[in-house]
């Protein structure tokens, strides 16, 4: 079973430097509990990494570039990981949350600002170590991808909800938590792409540097491979759900457009009949002079123009759609 430990007290220290000497894999877990610089400090000192090293492993601005966040040699690999907490409620956005990697030949060093709970259930399974050591840090970035996939599952039943309730609606109330689901779909879609786009494009170098330190145990399985794959393939969910959410968008538009040309279409003869009874022309002054006149041009042509509409829109809706034969 793997060692792991989650500080870098003196006794762990004095126990990792002992599995170091006798070249056992281990794996130490940091959440950033005090003051980051102080941290790193701690790192450089039980396990004597450089300062380029500890800047790249230091740094979670989240405005600075994932490439300016990887450093690698021949002995070791820093870079940035991703993962999403559960959302909790279908209107509340994915909130990414980075874990800075350190691959080395005798250890993989993780660290964080926040609990970690994907790594805290991890090491709590005591992974073993039967296959390689490449094997625990592959293990650790599934981990955190599992967690990706689990927020766009859950943006997908966010859309299915919305599409449940855009087909429900029919003119009901509910349209503010509609906008508010869509809204928090899209803003969650945006997030995650910003965040597994640029992941996805670096993890390619990341699992090159990765395979090639030296003294870190391999065996014929593609595991990088693997996390690129699913990486690739959120990516495509993504863009997937963003067609169906503009799909969506455009269902509801299609709806206000048609309650509005509902209510033009309602008063297009009666503009025409006002219009048509307020000109003082002769003969409508001359022929149109008793009440009976009135009710058969005034109401009857409002009349009439009423039922040629109904025609009209009970042959359109009688017709088959393009392409099919209207006996389905």
């Amino acid at each position: 079973m793997i060692r792991s430990f989650d500080n870098l007290g003196p006794d762990a220290a004095g126990q990792i430097a002992e599995h170091r000497r006798r070249k056992e894999f281990l794996w130490v877990d940091l959440t950033v509990s005090g003051s980051l610089e102080s941290t790193l400090a701690e790192v450089q000192k039980v396990l004597g990494v450089s300062a380029d090293v500890l800047a790249a492993l230091g740094d979670f601005d989240p405005n600075h570039a994932l490439a300016r966040k990887f450093y690698a040699d021949d002995e070791r690999v820093a870079f940035p990981f991703h993962w999403v907490p559960p959302r909790g409620s279908a209107v509340a956005s994915p909130d990414p949350r980075q874990v800075n990697f350190l691959v080395h030949g005798d250890y993989l060093l993780t660290l964080h600002r926040d609990a970690c709970e994907p790594l805290d259930r991890l090491r709590a399974k005591r992974p073993v170590t039967k296959r390689s050591e490449q094997y625990v840090v592959y293990l650790a970035l599934d981990e955190l991808t599992n967690t990706i996939f689990e927020a766009l599952g859950e943006i997908e039943d966010s859309m299915a909800l919305l599409e449940t309730e855009l087909a429900e609606a029919k003119g009901r109330g509910g349209r503010k938590q509609r906008g508010q689901i869509m809204l928090a779909t899209r803003q969650g879609l945006t997030d995650l792409r910003r965040t597994v786009g640029p992941q996805r494009a670096i993890f390619e170098r990341v699992a090159e540097e990765v395979s090639q330190l030296e003294g870190l145990e391999g065996d014929r399985s593609a595991y990088f491979e693997r996390i690129f794959s699913q990486l690739d393939h959120v990516v495509k969910g993504i863009d997937a759900v963003s067609q169906a959410l503009s799909s969506s968008v455009e269902l509801g538009l299609n709806e206000t457009i048609y309650r509005l040309t509902v209510i033009a279409t309602i008063f297009l003869p009666l503009t025409f009949v006002t219009g048509f009874f307020g000109m003082n022309f002769g003969w409508m002054v001359e022929e149109v002079d008793s009440l009976a006149a009135f009710l058969v041009f005034g109401l009857g042509t409002l009349v009439l123009a009423g039922l040629a509409i109904l025609y009209v829109v009970d042959r359109q809706s009688a017709l088959p759609p393009p392409g099919g034969s209207g006996d389905d």
